[in-house]
């Protein structure tokens, strides 16, 4: 039976997400290469374009055209490996393929908004210079921006960059939907299962904190003692100082342990808001691991049960669960 464990290795990082997202990261480093030199050679052929007419306007035009192309590549490459890097620095969870999705969906509406806005204006540029439609010369990018009509002149121009521009913003809007749509979801079951486990009973005791001894006192500085009176006791005269009238004393009210764990879940809130910006900022910069994204589910699913209880007037176990949400947040806040 030894033998058919030999696999397991390779079961084990297929099931962690490592296979998967090596190979999803290195076929976007492949289309961003294939991407690049198609391009670049639909870029020669149209800035070669210019040189076939004496028209001024026409050299002018498809040089600006092609040379927006080229930028328009540049940035189409930049955000595949963009997007591979995000994806081969995922961590492990168990909604790997889930995550490469959302990050698909992203590079799909990036790319699209930017090839849209730089094809848009190079081919604004072009209606002006030349009056005519620069769909055709842009071949498989222009099949992509949808005919409306667009003529010669100024305002043919404005119509093709309000289009390319318009389109584009919505749709990177809608991938960018789907994308954080995705990862609701997964942070709903992860919620979900946090707060299942919580409900059950299977919180264990809080981790306890690192404790910082306390910085030594400072030395009191010695109170100079009045030197003996050397007046003779027959001669010295004492004043007998009435004592002070006992000062009124307040009544302390008694600590009212429902009103003290309401500010301090109030406390928990603003650290868990804290929190979630810090998760907002790795998620952006993709250096969001899949222990960062459960401790995330867990704090607002252990404030939430903090709050039930406090509801049932079960102030030790929302107290239990506070301290395990300030946990959670302030591990989220320490890697960020």
């Amino acid at each position: 039976m030894q033998l058919f464990s030999l696999l397991d290795p390779f079961f084990n990082a297929l099931n962690d997400g490592k296979i998967i997202r090596f190979v999803v990261a290195g076929f976007l480093r492949l289309v961003a290469v294939l991407i690049g030199v198609a391009n670049v050679i639909a870029a020669v052929v149209i800035i070669g374009g210019a040189f076939r007419t004496t028209e001024v306007g026409t050299v002018m035009g498809s040089l600006l055209l092609g040379a927006f192309f080229l930028a328009s590549t540049f940035c189409q490459v930049a955000v595949y490996l963009y997007r591979a890097r995000t994806i081969a620095g995922l961590g492990e969870s168990q909604f790997t393929v889930t995550a490469i999705a959302s990050v698909l969906f992203r590079l799909i509406g990036e790319m699209i908004f930017c090839s849209f806005t730089l094809l848009g204006i190079g081919g604004c540029l072009f209606v002006w210079m030349t009056n005519m439609d620069p769909v055709g010369m842009l071949g498989a990018a222009g099949s992509f921006i949808p005919r409306l009509g667009v003529g010669g002149g100024f305002l043919g121009g404005l119509t093709f960059l309000a289009t390319a521009l318009i389109l584009g913003f919505v749709l990177i809007i809608t991938f960018y939907f789907i994308a954080e749509l995705l990862l609701v979801l997964v942070d709903i079951a992860g919620n979900t299962k946090a707060l299942r486990m919580a409900m059950a009973g299977g919180l264990p005791a809080v981790p306890a904190a690192v404790h910082v001894p306390p910085a030594p006192a400072p030395e009191q500085p010695a109170v100079p003692q009045p030197a003996p009176s050397t007046v003779p006791m027959a001669h010295a005269t004492m004043v007998v100082v009435p004592p002070p009238p006992p000062a009124r004393q307040e009544p302390v009210p008694a600590p009212d342990p429902t009103r003290e764990l309401v500010e301090r879940l109030a406390a928990s809130g603003k650290l868990i808001a804290s929190a979630r910006q810090a998760v907002e900022g790795l998620r952006e910069r993709g250096a969001l691991t899949s222990e960062l994204s459960e401790s995330a589910a867990k704090m607002q699913a252990y404030l939430d049960g903090a709050l039930q209880n406090l509801d049932r007037h079960d102030l030790d176990g929302a107290k239990h669960f506070a301290d395990w949400a300030d946990y959670e947040a302030s591990r989220v806040l320490a890697a960020s």
